[in-house]
């Protein structure tokens, strides 16, 4: 908005309120406070332009970034949603035992059973192929823990990864 668009936005307004005081459309307090507010507007508005025109151009940062799809690293969606899971899983038990573990399960089953033939659930040799740590937190029986208890530290889990990775 120019200087003078401003200024005749202004002048518009105060016509306006004459308008509603000698209508008498509103009480007098609220079409004040709706005139100061249309002025506020209008003067933010005025200043928000005056510093974009001022202040140099500099390149987005979404210019800058390189294409999806095309050059630059491409980080799989499920890599990120699993990120997320372990990230949220450190601070709630509730959640890691409902989020993440079933997902841990399911790996460590896959693992068992495609390099060892043991049954996550059904084979006692499971547990000796876990260690006890691993197998304490993928049992199936294993307690389900109370809203927002703690979850896994960062080693805990790392402990548990490394556990899985070694069948």
């Amino acid at each position: 908005m120019t200087r003078n668009g401003a200024f005749a936005a202004g002048g518009l307004a105060t016509v306006a309120l004459a308008g509603v005081l000698i209508a008498r459309a509103v009480a007098p307090t609220v079409a004040v406070e709706g005139y100061l507010l249309a002025l506020g507007a209008i003067t933010l508005l005025a200043l928000a332009r005056a510093a974009r025109t001022a202040a140099p151009r500099a390149p987005s940062t979404l210019l800058l970034a390189p294409p999806q799809g095309r050059g630059g690293p491409h980080r799989p969606r499920d890599l990120e949603r699993f990120e997320r899971e372990v990230y949220l899983s450190a601070g709630d038990g509730f959640y890691l035992h409902h989020r993440l573990r079933p997902i841990l399960r399911e790996i460590a089953a896959a693992q068992l059973a495609g390099r060892r033939g043991i049954d996550l659930d059904r084979d006692e040799s499971a547990r000796a192929a876990l260690g006890e740590e691993a197998w304490a937190f993928l049992r199936a029986d294993r307690r389900e823990p109370q809203r927002w208890e703690r979850g896994l530290s960062p080693r805990e889990l790392a402990r548990i990864v490394d556990a899985i990775e070694a069948v």
